[in-house]
């Protein structure tokens, strides 16, 4: 017994040193990082970046990066600003984990200013083209043509950025700064209106007056 007993002491005696040897895991950085940028993807130093509701901040380096360690998993709102600097604040939503970082990167507008870079406006709720973005953060309609059927010639709403329009007769344009390009127009084809052109048509039988018959519908420009 005393044997068996004296082989257990010598055992433990053999791990303990062995464990202290082992090196201390390195638990992972864990928090919100990301970039702040202007409309011409160049860096801001200085913005302020706040976790709304927890008290965590960081302002951004020379490169316009930003790390918010030791976030609480959850999802708040992100807010970043450089009002100092002539731009306007930007908040967006973010979730946190435990055991990750997140990445939340922003592009800061001129103050007094809400036109994205698109020509649309931070507060679309769908964004859509704007005739007085013209100029403002990038913004640069192809030319008065094309801004007045993007814009609808100014009307509250415009067209949805990235929805193509008929430039002309023969050119084609996507919203809001795209270049016009040619389109190739179809012959057409239509039973009733032979000069129409870009044809679409849908066949379906159908039960008419007792009995099936063929209903042809042609789409067309």
């Amino acid at each position: 017994m005393k044997t068996n007993k004296l082989i257990l002491i010598s055992a433990l005696l053999l791990i303990i040193p062995l464990v202290a040897s082992l090196p201390f895991a390195v638990l992972p950085d864990v928090g919100v990082n990301g970039t702040v940028t202007n409309v011409s993807l160049e860096p801001i130093k200085g913005a302020e970046i706040k976790i709304l509701g927890l008290g965590l901040s960081d302002i951004t380096d020379e490169n316009g990066n930003y790390f918010i360690r030791d976030v609480p998993a959850g999802t708040y709102d992100i807010a970043a600003s450089a009002q100092d600097q002539g731009f306007g604040p930007e908040t967006k939503i973010v979730t946190a984990y435990s055991t990750n970082v997140t990445t939340v990167n922003f592009i800061l507008y001129t103050a007094g200013s809400d036109c994205r870079q698109d020509c649309s406006k931070t507060n679309d709720e769908i964004p859509v083209c704007h005739m007085d973005c013209e100029g403002i953060n990038d913004c640069h309609f192809y030319d008065n043509t094309l801004r007045d059927i993007c814009t609808r010639n100014g009307e509250m709403i415009g067209v949805p950025v990235g929805n193509t329009v008929s430039y002309n007769e023969t050119h084609k344009a996507t919203c809001c700064e795209g270049t016009p390009y040619l389109h190739k127009k179809t012959p057409g084809t239509s039973l009733i209106f032979p000069e129409a052109e870009n044809i679409v048509r849908i066949t379906r039988i159908v039960f008419f007056r007792g009995q099936f018959a063929r209903m042809i519908i042609d789409m067309f420009e």
